[in-house]
């Protein structure tokens, strides 16, 4: 959820800065130039691209001013962005295959224990049952949902998505 606000917050100060930049133009060039070309000259400044003034500044001392500091606003907030959804592109994808790799490994170390074939109403009560008991099983079942529920209030359960009739997926659980 914080990573969702940051990068929403990333992209609102990114529309702000050329909202900003496009603005400033406008008033440091007295309405010379049109909008289109104010926003063009914001955004090759904060993009970087740097094709070369649309907007002359050759005499205009605080238009040049005003276009270091849309650059140095601009690419720090595009570093901001580029971060924030790099942050969570990798969390998310590397939160995942950690977890299941650690899954895995854990998987791997039993012997003796339960494959629960399904993991609805009646295997989660066999799961139950199997927990009061102390002997580890791993579930199997298609509805990643219904397993992320349980696991929710029992994090220290095993399980495979997918359909238990299967082989490579019975093979996986009984390693």
């Amino acid at each position: 959820m914080y990573l969702v606000f940051s990068a929403v917050l990333a992209l609102g100060l990114l529309v702000a800065v050329h909202i900003f930049g496009t603005v400033g133009y406008m008033v440091l060039t007295d309405g010379k130039y049109s909008w289109f070309d104010s926003f063009y000259m914001t955004f090759i400044t904060v993009a970087t691209i740097g094709f070369g003034e649309i907007i002359d500044m050759s005499s205009n001392q605080p238009a040049r001013i005003f276009t270091v500091v849309i650059g140095i606003l601009g690419a720090g907030n595009l570093s901001l962005l580029f971060s924030v959804v790099t942050v969570i592109l990798l969390e998310t994808a590397l939160d995942g295959t950690l977890r299941r790799k650690r899954m895995e490994k854990t998987v791997k170390k039993l012997t003796g224990h339960y494959i629960l074939c399904g993991f609805g109403r009646v295997g989660r009560n066999i799961g139950r049952e199997l927990e009061a008991t102390n002997r580890h099983y791993v579930a199997i079942d298609e509805d990643l949902e219904r397993i992320m529920e349980y696991r929710e209030k029992n994090p220290g359960l095993l399980y495979l998505h997918g359909d238990a009739s299967d082989d490579d997926i019975l093979l996986a659980a009984d390693i």
